[in-house]
C-alpha cells in the first residue's frame, strides 16, 4: 500500500521527455556554436599549411579532403548560427561533422601509416 502511494508521487514530479530532449538539444546547439568556428579554423589552417609546404605531394587529395571538411564545418556553423538547423537536427549535424573528421583521419592513416600524425 505504501509502495503504491510513493509510486504515484514519483509520476507526478517527472519531467516530460520532450522538455528534457529540448533542453539537451539547446545545450548541444550552444556548445556547437562555440566549438565549430575554432574547429573550422584548425582544419582550414592545416589544409593551407600543407598546401603551401607540399604542393606536388602524392597526398594532395588529403589536403583537399581537409579543406572540404573545414568548409563543411564552417557552413554548418553558419547554418546553426542563423537558425537554419532546427534544434531536433543538431545531433545529426554533430554526427555528420564527426563522421567527416573520422573519414579524414582514417584516410590520412592509410596514406601515412603513422599514428602520431592523426
Amino acid at each position: 500500500m505504501v509502495f503504491a502511494r510513493s509510486n504515484r508521487l514519483l509520476q507526478a514530479i517527472t519531467i516530460p521527455h520532450s522538455e528534457v530532449q529540448r533542453a539537451i538539444d539547446s545545450w548541444v546547439s550552444a556548445r556547437l556554436k562555440k566549438i565549430l568556428p575554432v574547429l573550422a579554423a584548425i582544419y582550414l589552417g592545416i589544409s593551407g599549411v600543407r598546401l603551401l609546404q607540399e604542393p606536388n605531394e602524392a597526398s594532395a587529395g588529403l589536403n583537399w579532403l581537409t579543406y572540404a571538411t573545414g568548409i563543411a564545418i564552417l557552413a554548418s556553423w553558419s547554418l546553426l548560427r542563423r537558425g537554419q538547423i532546427t534544434p531536433d537536427r543538431v545531433h545529426l549535424c554533430a554526427s555528420v561533422i564527426g563522421g567527416l573528421i573520422l573519414i579524414r583521419s582514417l584516410v590520412e592513416f592509410s596514406f601515412t601509416s603513422d599514428t602520431a600524425q592523426i
